[in-house]
């Protein structure tokens, strides 16, 4: 005898189907970005740093003038390979990269200076290191890094009123000034020293507003 099929376990088969394929799919991508995070949370970049300058009010590194070299650490190996043409340095007027040479010594580099080669007092410098920079292991920076270098001043001598030479009189007076501004010529010629920061200047019409305060060749 005939029997006919219940329509029903037909139209509960289909529905069964379509929920176990969301739930697989479900449980996929969850699977998928748990990975995803993983891998993006285990990513070691590489770093650098001016450990050996003093970092001042988070903004520049202080370097004296007469140094004849400058370390830059970071946290691997480097592949030396890597380094040149990816590590500068420069001001105002343009590279330097010919007064200096690069070299690497393991997480180290130095740009040591070329001999007769003397950094500007009261000066500003700029040392970008570029991500293409590699560890030994393929490692790169997460992006480029740019230090800021200001180097400190040379020994301040009084003027000659008369003669307008220099006497071995060491300067001692310090002026508040907000409008001549560090990095230029000038202000290597007269002597100008940084000294950054948002004190007020008493007596003046500057006064509650960021200065620079610089010795002045009085």
């Amino acid at each position: 005898m005939y029997k006919k099929k219940n329509p029903y376990n037909t139209v509960w088969k289909r529905p069964s189907v379509l929920v176990f394929a969301l739930i697989f799919l479900t449980s996929l991508s969850f699977f998928h970005g748990c990975s995803s995070n993983d891998e993006s949370a285990d990513t070691i970049f590489l770093t650098a740093n001016l450990a050996s300058l003093i970092h001042k009010h988070g903004l520049y590194f202080s370097l004296d003038h007469q140094a004849r070299s400058i370390e830059i650490g970071f946290n691997m190996f480097l592949n030396p390979e890597s380094v040149p043409g990816n590590i500068d340095l420069y001001d105002k007027n343009g590279t330097l990269s010919e007064n200096y040479s690069v070299e690497v010594d393991g997480s180290s580099v130095f740009i040591r200076f070329h001999d007769g080669y003397q950094l500007k007092p009261g000066w500003q410098y700029f040392l970008p290191i570029s991500e293409m920079v590699r560890s030994i292991l393929g490692h790169s920076m997460k992006e480029e890094t740019t230090f800021q270098i200001r180097t400190t001043s040379g020994h301040i001598l009084a003027e000659d009123a008369l003669t307008g030479g220099a006497s071995q009189a060491e300067r001692t007076n310090i002026v508040c000034l907000s409008d001549i501004h560090m990095g230029e010529q000038r202000a290597v010629d007269r002597g100008y020293c940084w000294f950054v920061g948002k004190e007020k200047c008493p007596g003046t019409r500057n006064s509650g507003r960021p200065v620079r305060r610089m010795a002045h060749p009085f």
